[in-house]
């Protein structure tokens, strides 16, 4: 997920001209709503156990 965050923000700019907005891209012209966000979240591929523990667990730190 850090990656896909440093993904997003690589080419974003501050501007200092243009004011703050936050707009919702999966539907720009309706905008936000709950049945968007929850179409959208079950999309989404499913992550593996397997990834999801690497996400979790650090295997490099050693055991109490």
């Amino acid at each position: 997920m850090l990656g896909e965050c440093r993904a997003l923000l690589h080419d974003f700019s501050l501007q200092a001209q243009y004011p703050d907005r936050w707009q919702w891209q999966p539907d720009p012209v309706r905008g936000y709503s709950v049945h968007g966000a929850y179409r959208l979240l079950t999309s989404q591929q499913p992550a593996t156990l397997d990834v999801a523990e690497e996400l979790i667990w650090h295997t490099q730190v050693p055991l109490k």
